[in-house]
């Protein structure tokens, strides 16, 4: 016997509700995974015009090559957490930080401020975390010159 999957029933009831109600539940899904075409278009999409600019970027450090508490390499992501157990923020949202010279890390997520380099291409880092290994992709690398805590101003 097949049995049919609680969530599934709920759908088909919620469905049901909504037709009784006059809405083009087809219209409506096809509204949403054309919003979500966009949202990923638009989220991979690169600035190109940082490309050979010196920036300066806040966000949280996630070490990628490191010794200790000194970090050589990490991803400059936007949000603690990134990476770990959630899927990773965008191609245009993550960031390879190259030191010129290690930078002490405090924690992991630190929050500091990066000044750099820009480049603007396309890579894949492969992170290492307690519960696994993850590809994470970047949309920009910076040859960083200065890492700093972050503070507001």
């Amino acid at each position: 016997m097949n049995e049919v999957h609680p969530m599934f029933e709920d759908a088909r009831e919620i469905e049901f509700k909504l037709r009784q109600e006059g809405i083009d539940v087809d219209r409506m899904v096809g509204l949403v995974q054309k919003m979500q075409s966009e949202v990923a278009a638009r989220n991979s999409e690169l600035a190109h015009d940082l490309d050979g600019q010196l920036v300066r970027l806040p966000g949280y450090v996630l070490p990628l090559e490191f010794e200790g508490t000194s970090v050589k390499e990490f991803l400059l992501v936007p949000y603690v957490g990134a990476c770990i157990h959630v899927p990773p923020p965008p191609i245009n949202q993550t960031v390879v930080v190259h030191l010129n010279q290690s930078y002490a890390a405090k924690e992991l997520y630190e929050p500091v401020w990066v000044t750099g380099r820009m480049t603007v291409k396309r890579s894949k880092r492969a992170l290492t975390l307690v519960d696994g290994d993850a590809d994470v992709e970047a949309g920009y690398t910076i040859q960083g010159t200065r890492v700093e805590p972050y503070t507001e101003k």
